[in-house]
């Protein structure tokens, strides 16, 4: 159904200096679902989910949330239409607690008021099925810990759609199962999740459908239950394997 997309990227191109890094690529993401993008190195994955985020400005193309018509300037103009992307590289000052980390820039007053920023944190802790200690500092935190900070943050900052940049590529695989439980959650509260990654067996496991991009382009959007991975392969490399 239209009204269910609440992410439409069509006809997306960008360019630095000659190079094309996206050309013609297209996404449409549901309220609800895990979306794998999938692709090989190079295919312009991060560049067009960095579009989505307001780090870059397309070139040419469309991107509408919630079917309306949006330009970001900054990844501040994306998060104020509610979406949040978690980086690869966590983007968190180590001398600082998770809440003190969460709630930077986002809340007047936060030395004033710790204790309603504890309670808000612990809240979306309690709904999304995740553990995080707020008083607890960065620098002894485990990478998976680290992670929970950057999606705990993004949801304290009202966010309902996500971008995950190969959110498994610094986690062990316990850390990665933790993971994709928070995930699974968080589609069942009716959040759009967005995956990036080259990994086919985490795309298997995960989502709910996949995009494919080779060399900059979208070449097709397939249900996960109806694919398998050589097909998969086979789209992102371009024939058979």
């Amino acid at each position: 159904m239209q009204n269910d997309v609440c992410i439409e990227m069509q006809g997306i191109c960008k360019y630095f200096g000659t190079v094309a890094a996206n050309e013609n690529a297209s996404l449409r993401v549901k309220h609800g679902e895990i979306h794998a993008l999938l692709g090989e190195n190079g295919s312009g994955k991060s560049t067009l989910m960095n579009m989505l985020a307001g780090i870059y400005s397309p070139d040419a193309g469309t991107i509408k949330i919630e079917g309306q018509a949006k330009r970001f300037a900054s990844p501040h103009d994306s998060l104020a239409a509610g979406i949040g992307m978690v980086h690869q590289h966590f983007k968190l000052v180590e001398v600082m607690s998770a809440a003190q980390n969460i709630s930077a820039g986002s809340e007047q007053g936060i030395i004033r008021r710790p204790k309603k920023i504890d309670e808000k944190i612990r809240g979306i802790c309690e709904k999304y099925g995740l553990e995080l200690d707020p008083s607890k500092k960065v620098y002894n935190m485990s990478v998976g810990e680290k992670q929970t900070v950057e999606i705990v943050k993004m949801l304290y900052r009202g966010a309902s759609m996500f971008i995950l940049d190969e959110p498994t590529a610094v986690l062990t695989p316990q850390e990665a199962e933790v993971l994709f439980n928070i995930l699974r959650n968080m589609k069942k509260l009716g959040c759009a999740i967005i995956i990036i990654t080259h990994k086919l067996n985490e795309v298997m496991e995960i989502s709910d459908r996949v995009t494919v991009l080779r060399n900059g382009a979208t070449i097709g959007t397939v249900n996960t239950s109806e694919t398998n991975p050589q097909l998969l392969t086979e789209m992102m490399v371009g024939k058979a394997v």
